[in-house]
């Protein structure tokens, strides 16, 4: 079998041996396209975890959302309120409509094998209204006609995810909240929570919680079996190396 040094010559149709220059060059690019890609999967990773900040997010935390990722969305879109074909407003704003499809997406972890995986309206709920034909009476939440790109940051996390198998997107096992995971078996998200006062990790929150809930229901028994072995190690302390106990 040829080794990595070779390269298939078709003129001569045989394989031959690279120089040491080409050699190089091959490292090189080879260096180049990893570094390239590796930067790329960072980028969509931080999209993605973006993302899942938008599914947690509140009303009251919009103004902060959009200073801290603009662009991600586009400006317009965030004012955008649909209308039914009789012009009566929807009563909920386009990103409402859009978080409500991304939750669910959530839920089946982005199967897109999944019935109710919506995942062509999920994509096209986000577009920018300046580039969408309007009526004055009609502002429909799904525009028709639009081509469905890689427009926002927003749509590349959407298509990346639902080709990682489901397991980036994950919900806290003891927050609830929404995140991505690093790892198939990761349980926790890394945002953090206050107990008692004292910021903390979901993780050990999570680990403390089953301890004191491990202790509710043990502690009897585990205090017994103390007991009884400091009873025995007493005793064993009063008994001098003759095999008689100290009067």
């Amino acid at each position: 079998m040829p080794s990595e040094s070779m390269w298939w010559n078709p003129r001569t149709k045989s394989w031959s041996l690279r120089t040491k220059e080409q050699e190089k060059q091959r490292r090189e690019v080879r260096a180049r396209t990893e570094a390239a890609n590796w930067a790329l999967q960072q980028q969509l990773i931080a999209h993605a975890k973006i993302l899942a900040e938008f599914a947690n997010l509140e009303p009251k935390g919009i103004r902060k959302f959009r200073a801290d990722y603009s662009g991600f969305f586009p400006e317009q879109w965030w004012d955008y309120r649909p209308t039914a074909y009789d012009g009566t407003p929807s009563p909920k704003q386009q990103w409402q409509i859009t978080q409500k499809y991304l939750r669910d997406a959530w839920m089946f972890q982005f199967d897109i094998g999944t019935p109710l995986f919506d995942y062509i309206h999920l994509l096209i709920s986000v577009f920018n209204p300046d580039d969408v034909f309007l009526t004055k009476s009609y502002r429909p939440p799904f525009p028709k006609g639009i081509e469905i790109g890689d427009d926002y940051p927003y749509h590349r996390a959407v298509k990346w995810l639902t080709g990682q198998g489901g397991w980036r997107a994950k919900t806290c096992s003891f927050c609830d909240r929404r995140f991505i995971a690093e790892h198939p078996n990761g349980r926790f998200c890394s945002f953090g929570v206050s107990i008692d006062g004292n910021n903390t990790s979901c993780s050990w929150a999570y680990r403390k919680g089953y301890k004191n809930a491990w202790w509710a229901v043990h502690s009897h028994s585990v205090n017994e079996e103390r007991r009884k072995q400091y009873k025995s190690r007493k005793r064993k302390a009063e008994v001098t190396p003759r095999g008689t106990k100290r009067p």
